[in-house]
């Protein structure tokens, strides 16, 4: 069965435009632009990604990812195609998977992380996010509070949202393996910004732009696009490029855009703030990222109390995002965690009715209950319940846990 098969069936029904690969052989589906201007593209391994328009508030945006991803699973389910939403496929391996859009830019992507070791491979084919995108508010310092607490909150959402547990077909190394692997890609262009002690100081929009700057001239080049996308020699930075000619060529702007999509920080500023560092969710808790970060993001109380609770943690974050990889196992991310939470659910309920879409409402609150409470994440109670019948996660097994969130959320 054909995935982009799927895509462009649905497509029609939606009243989509297919656009087609210009660099492969044949029609190679590429992305669907929808009616609503919304996309629906894929990654390297086949994943499928949905990305909606701007909304002016987040009821608007759930309504649509909810009714766009159940329209999808009809598509594909059609097609005997039976999707998965999770950190990390569980059961098959890079090489397995293979790279299923074999574009110039993913293939010179895939020798430049191979070269580093093996979890670039395992990023590009075999991960899969909730990617949250938020505004940077009307003000300055809303500017910079919203960009600080947002690294701030990287290790602390990614062990309370981890989906990870297994990879390869057997439990994987650590319970959060997704954050494991964005830990090991390429530490000059994910993690965090250095100079991160600035922005908090002086809360600027200048010091926010200048430390992303460094943070972006510092990091090498993978490849020339005018050059038919030959890799650049090792260890050239774009700062070193923007004075040195590769092969000839100097970067322009479009360069220079090409090689921001390519870093791959826990959030990535591009107009707004691009939060990274959430596993993709059981359909059940799909939606919850989005509230929980609004929720301190967006309400000024728990925005300040999150920051004086966090900025404990900012001269060790590299060292909390690696405790991170082990979820909710660690007992010092676990009491954050929980603060944290309680700071996301009461700053939702002060947000203005438009937030307060009905099931999102509950969802929040509910999965605070049920796990982030108790001291675990979605992942690690899949495991444990996995593990009652043995280590083996088949399909059948995930669908009956995930039918139960479901069941309990309506």
């Amino acid at each position: 069965p054909s995935i982009a098969g799927a895509i462009r069936t649905l497509a029609a029904v939606e009243g989509g435009k297919a656009e087609f690969h210009p660099d492969l052989p044949g029609e190679k589906l590429a992305r669907v632009v929808l009616d609503k201007g919304d996309n629906i593209t894929f990654e390297p391994g086949g994943q499928v990604e949905f990305s909606s328009v701007p909304y002016p508030c987040l009821e608007d945006a759930v309504t649509r990812m909810r009714g766009m991803l159940g329209n999808m699973r009809k598509s594909l389910m059609a097609a005997g195609i039976e999707p998965v939403q999770m950190g990390v496929n569980p059961w098959h391996s890079p090489e397995q998977i293979g790279l299923q859009v074999p574009k110039s830019r993913y293939r010179a992507m895939d020798e430049y992380f191979t070269e580093i070791g093996p979890y670039g491979r395992k990023m590009m084919r075999s991960s899969a996010t909730v990617q949250v995108n938020l505004d940077f508010g009307d003000s300055e310092a809303v500017l910079a509070k919203r960009y600080l607490l947002s690294q701030l909150l990287a290790p602390v959402s990614a062990a309370t949202f981890s989906y990870s547990p297994f990879q390869d077909g057997r439990k994987a190394e650590v319970p959060a393996f997704r954050t494991k692997i964005w830990r090991h890609v390429d530490p000059a262009r994910t993690g965090f910004p250095k100079g991160l002690e600035r922005v908090a100081k002086e809360l600027s929009h200048g010091s926010c732009i200048e430390t992303y700057l460094d943070y972006l001239l510092a990091a090498p080049v993978i490849f020339v696009a005018a050059n038919d996308y030959q890799r650049a020699p090792a260890g050239v930075t774009f700062g070193h490029w923007l004075d040195n000619p590769i092969a000839g060529f100097r970067p322009d702007l479009s360069d220079l855009n090409t090689h921001m999509s390519l870093l791959f920080p826990e959030v990535r500023p591009r107009g707004f703030l691009e939060l990274r560092s959430i596993d993709c969710q059981a359909e059940a808790w799909q939606e919850v990222p989005a509230a929980y970060f609004t929720g301190l993001l967006y309400d000024e109380q728990s925005c300040d109390g999150a920051l004086e609770l966090l900025l404990p943690i900012l001269p060790r974050l590299d060292q909390v995002m690696d405790q991170a990889t082990h979820g909710m196992g660690d007992a010092s991310i676990v009491k954050l965690a929980q603060q944290v939470m309680e700071l996301a659910v009461s700053g939702f309920e002060r947000l203005p009715p438009c937030f307060k879409e009905p099931r999102l409402s509950k969802a929040l609150p509910m999965f605070a209950d049920t796990f982030t409470a108790r001291g675990t994440n979605p992942g690690q109670e899949l495991y444990r319940q996995v593990a009652s019948q043995g280590d083996w996660l088949s399909l059948s097994a995930l669908r009956r846990i995930e039918d139960c969130w479901s069941q309990a959320l309506n």
